[in-house]
C-alpha cells in the first residue's frame, strides 16, 4: 500500500512540474522512486524459479501473443488501429461470454484478461489520436 502511495504521490509532483512548465523537474522525484523500488526490491527475497512462473501463467502469455498477431494482421490488411482495436474487444466480449455459458473456467480468466489488455489498447489509440 505503501508503493501505491507513493507512486501516486509522485506521479502529483511531476505532473504539477510539468503543468507549471518545468519539465526537467519531473524527473527528481521519478529519481527517487526508482531509487526506493530498487530498495524494496533489494530487500525483499524472491524465491520464484522461471520454469513455475512460466507455467502458471502460460495461458496468459499465449493469449497476449495472440492478441498481437491478430493486431499484425488487421494492420497488414490495412484496417484502422481503432478498429482492430474495437475488433479485439468484441472478439474478446464475444468468447468470454461463450466461456461463462459453457462454464470453462480457464476461458472465463484469460478472455477477461484479453478483454482488459484490448480495452487499454483502444484506450491509449483514443489518448494518442
Amino acid at each position: 500500500m505503501a508503493l501505491l502511495l507513493l507512486s501516486i504521490v509522485v506521479i502529483g509532483f511531476v505532473l504539477f512540474f510539468s503543468g507549471i512548465g518545468l519539465r526537467y523537474l519531473a524527473f527528481i522525484p521519478l529519481i527517487f522512486l526508482g531509487m526506493f523500488f530498487g530498495y524494496y526490491g533489494a530487500t525483499q527475497t524472491i524465491k520464484v524459479h522461471g520454469s513455475d512462473l512460466l507455467k502458471r501463467y502460460a495461458l496468459y502469455v499465449a493469449r497476449i501473443i495472440i492478441l498481437a498477431g491478430l493486431t499484425g494482421v488487421f494492420n497488414f490488411f490495412g484496417l484502422d488501429l481503432t478498429v482492430s482495436a474495437l475488433g479485439l474487444v468484441s472478439v474478446n466480449l464475444f468468447l468470454r461470454i461463450i466461456s461463462t455459458l459453457v462454464d470453462y473456467k480457464d476461458g472465463k480468466a484469460v478472455f477477461q484478461v484479453g478483454f482488459y489488455l484490448s480495452i487499454a489498447f483502444l484506450l491509449v489509440i483514443a489518448l494518442a489520436l
